[in-house]
């Protein structure tokens, strides 16, 4: 009973201390409520049944794994520097327990009444009060920080992949070591099938995470074009503005014919312009796509409306599949609304864009000239192109998070995306 308790006392002893140690090394000044340190009891508490039950192979890993958890709980840091900092502490924590283990060796306990109990509760104050110096050592820091940097340069899903495999290899010897101690030879069959299946479900889950992240990196390079075409609109207008007033300046002192030249190009410059009402106040991600395809149209007789009600941050409420699924739908749906104003008399497109608690739904109305069949758009035969292939619609129907609405009021034509919120 009483080495329960003394190594209760040392898992509360080394917990405090690597959490002690977490702080130093990330500098993290915010400070900690004192109460908090309390979730150390009841990690301490399960390592020391463990430790009575000899389930040490599972131990290593709940050790592990409550380190991280009260580095979460303490800190708030975000997921990747609690893995880089905590295994960090973790490696230099064991390689300070080596040298110590190595260096205990050459002094002669024979000469003290020293138990094992006894030695072990020395060796952990040593380890961990030299570890804590370590980790406050303004070299440590430094390279500890120098290898963070380097180290978030990695892509996610290699480091995922890392992660996973030493959670499996981890996973695979604590397994095998419960089957060797408790003679659970006859159950090993189902043993493994369960080992196994976690794995297909880590691997399922990697694959996942991975796909995410492809679309999430596709998405920052959309808003980053976004941001790239209002700068150049924004650039554009101001470069127009100023070459008409330095025209103006030079017709007021030119003859009548370069005069006349001048209204000319400035006629020129205003024609070529288009005046879009309320395209900055457009959500970041679709401005981006609305001027694309609307400066790359080369029709200038074309009215446009914008009316945006939405308020929120579009990139940050919705998955980055449906993001990237938004940003189709938008792109197939423009191009088929301008090809359609197009052949008409009076060339107008509307974008109408609100949003409610669940979804995001934005409307765009244009004119257009050719009888339409609305029972068989979207279908993959019908088309209203000269070309003959209209599969852009097709393609969107039946995506999960994602309706079309199509409909045909006082002669204008109706698309609505609507697309669920995360």
């Amino acid at each position: 009973m009483l080495n329960l308790v003394i190594y209760f006392l040392l898992a509360c002893i080394v917990q405090l201390s690597v959490s002690t140690g977490f702080k130093l090394i990330t500098n993290h000044d915010k400070k900690v409520h004192y109460l908090s340190y309390l979730l150390i009891i009841p990690f301490a508490l399960i390592m020391t049944l463990e430790y009575h039950f000899k389930l040490m192979t599972l131990n290593t890993l709940t050790s592990l794994f409550f380190y991280f958890v009260l580095y979460y709980l303490l800190y708030r840091k975000d997921v990747f520097d609690i893995i880089f900092y905590g295994a960090t502490i973790s490696i230099i924590g064991m390689i300070i327990d080596i040298l110590v283990m190595i260096f205990s060796t050459l002094i002669p306990f024979k000469f003290f009444s020293f138990g094992i109990t006894e030695i072990r509760f020395i060796d952990t104050i040593v380890v961990e009060t030299i570890l804590l110096f370590t980790l406050n050592s303004n070299h440590i820091k430094k390279w500890s920080a120098k290898l963070h940097k380097n180290m978030k340069k990695i892509k996610f899903p290699y480091l995922s992949f890392l992660l996973i495999m030493i959670v499996l290899i981890s996973l695979g010897f604590t397994i095998y070591d419960f089957i060797q101690k408790f003679g659970l030879n006859s159950l090993s069959l189902e043993i493994y099938l369960l080992f196994f299946s976690i794995t297909i479900f880590l691997i399922m889950f990697l694959n996942r995470e991975y796909n995410n992240y492809e679309l999430k990196v596709t998405n920052e390079n959309i808003i980053r074009n976004n941001e790239f075409y209002l700068t150049i609109i924004n650039d554009y207008r101001m470069l127009k503005h100023n070459l008409i007033h330095q025209l103006n300046g030079v017709k007021s002192v030119s003859n009548e014919k370069g005069q006349e030249l001048i209204n000319d190009l400035i006629q020129e410059y205003n024609q070529n312009t288009k005046t879009i009402q309320n395209m900055q106040k457009m959500p970041m991600g679709i401005s981006g796509i609305v001027y694309e395809k609307i400066y790359g149209f080369e029709n200038n007789e074309l009215s446009i409306g914008i009316d945006n009600n939405i308020n929120s941050n579009v990139y940050d409420e919705l998955t980055p599949k449906s993001y990237n699924l938004l940003c189709e739908a938008l792109g197939i749906l423009l191009d088929n609304a301008l090809e359609a104003t197009e052949k008409t008399k009076e060339k107008i497109l509307m974008i109408d864009m609100k949003e409610t608690e669940e979804s995001y739904h934005i409307k765009i109305i244009n004119t257009f000239q050719t009888v339409l069949d609305i029972d068989a758009l979207g279908t993959l035969k019908y088309t209203t192109k000269k070309t003959g292939h209209g599969i852009g619609l097709f393609s969107l129907i039946g995506r999960k998070k994602l309706k079309i609405k199509t409909s045909i009021i006082n002669d204008l034509f109706f698309n609505e995306i609507i697309i669920e919120k995360k």
